[in-house]
Formats: structure tokens, C-alpha cells, sequence
């Protein structure tokens, strides 16, 4: 059976910083989208997700998709990056991220099934990994804070190559920040961020 972590097994990575103080320090390159409560209910979703509706995102002058980072308190001034993402669209996402926070877990049957009325086998399983995941995490941290980063600004005195400059500084940020959920995107539609991130681990 695989341990589940608790805070103070987190506390005890190494990973918290002190992410408000960051976000003060560099306004450039850092905004705050919202800050709520963990363990979130449902009726509470609707007020965050308006919260976020009303959020401005940086301007950019190319257009490309804008990156998001989750951060969850684990003790007094101390944070971890739990995730961190990029879309055309983070007001949606990040949305949609809250309602699976608060999603309900549901059974779904499998069976293997080719002929009619012959199953080879037969089980139950819960909804989807990202819901379990989200759902974890609301009840684990004592509070999140969303935030934008700057990818233009993040990435101007970065030497990124060809590399897509959202795809690089996601890859970064969630690497120097230790980022908790954080997985490279599949290799697929010119993403790189599997390659990106083996530079960074060799």
C-alpha cells in the first residue's frame, strides 16, 4: 500500500518558501489571481470561480498561452508549489480546477466486454485521477494561493533556445519550485517540455 503524505511529511521536503513575498518582491513577474480556504464545499466554489472570472491576466504582445502556479500553506509564512499550468485560457482552467476540488467521487463500472453477455472480468473504480488528486488537495492544505506568472518577463534573460517560451518557463518554474503534482505535458503538438526538462535534470 503507498504512504499517503500528511503536511509535516511535506514540511519535512524542504520545499516551503514564503511565496507571498516573493509575489511582493516582484510585481513584474508575479499576480496574485485569488487566495482562498482549503477544504472548500461547494457553495463556496461559485464565489472563488467569480473571483477568478474577474481576475486580468497579463498582456502580452505575441500571443501565446499564459501560465499559472497553485501554492498551498502548510505552515505560518510557509508555501508549496503544488502545480503549476499554462492555457489560452487560466481563468477556465484554474475554474475548473476548483469544481473538481469539490467534486463528489463516483463509481464507474468496468467490464471487459466483446462478445454479448460474456465478461471476462468484472470491477469498480472512482472517477478520474485529476479529481481524486484536486480533492486530495483541499483537504490537505490550510489554504491556496493562484497566481500568474509572467512569462515574458520570466524568460527575457533565459537563454531558451528554440523552445517555446511558455513551454520553458513552465518547465522551470516547476522545477526550481519543486512542484508537487507537476508532470511534462505528453510529447505531442510541439510540446517539449519532456526534453526541456531533461536538460535541466542532466
Amino acid at each position: 500500500m503507498v504512504e499517503i503524505a500528511d503536511l509535516n511529511k511535506i514540511l519535512d521536503m524542504n520545499i516551503a518558501k514564503d511565496i507571498l513575498a516573493e509575489i511582493e518582491k516582484n510585481p513584474e513577474l508575479f499576480c496574485e489571481i485569488t487566495r482562498h480556504d482549503g477544504n472548500i464545499k461547494r457553495p463556496k466554489r461559485a464565489a472563488i470561480q467569480r473571483e477568478i472570472r474577474d481576475y486580468s491576466t497579463f498582456e502580452y504582445e505575441k500571443k501565446h498561452k499564459h501560465l499559472w502556479s497553485l501554492w498551498g500553506k502548510v505552515k505560518n509564512n510557509k508555501w508549496v508549489c503544488v502545480e503549476v499550468g499554462s492555457s489560452n485560457d487560466i481563468k477556465s482552467e484554474i475554474s475548473e480546477i476548483i469544481s473538481l476540488m469539490v467534486s463528489v467521487p463516483y463509481e464507474v463500472g468496468k467490464t471487459g466486454v466483446f462478445h454479448e453477455d460474456v465478461n471476462i472480468y468484472s470491477f469498480y473504480t472512482y472517477s478520474d485521477k485529476n479529481s481524486c488528486k484536486y480533492r486530495r488537495c483541499n483537504e490537505l492544505f490550510k489554504e491556496f494561493i493562484w497566481i500568474e506568472i509572467n512569462v515574458e518577463k520570466y524568460t527575457e534573460a533565459l537563454d531558451i533556445g528554440e523552445y517555446n517560451c511558455v513551454d520553458y518557463a513552465e518547465v522551470k518554474y516547476a522545477f526550481d519550485n519543486k512542484a508537487l503534482l507537476w508532470n511534462p505535458a505528453p510529447a505531442m503538438n510541439k510540446n517539449k517540455e519532456k526534453e526541456i526538462l531533461r536538460n535541466f535534470v542532466d
